[in-house]
């Protein structure tokens, strides 16, 4: 849903005829993109704590 924000946004800052339509639609597009990769990093970051935690149990 977030993709097709930003995606929306992108494509209203390109047709914008005045600054609040361009503002806004790129205020979609980068909260679309850093909402997407938080989420990718916090994923990331569970996925290795995960395999960390699963090295040290079988070595323990």
């Amino acid at each position: 849903m977030v993709a097709a924000f930003a995606l929306l946004g992108g494509i209203l800052a390109a047709k914008a005829h005045d600054d609040e339509m361009l503002v806004f639609g790129l205020g979609l597009v980068v909260f679309g993109v850093c909402f997407i990769a938080e989420r990718v990093w916090l994923h990331r970051g569970r996925k290795r704590a995960l395999a960390v935690a699963s090295v040290g149990h079988n070595r323990g």
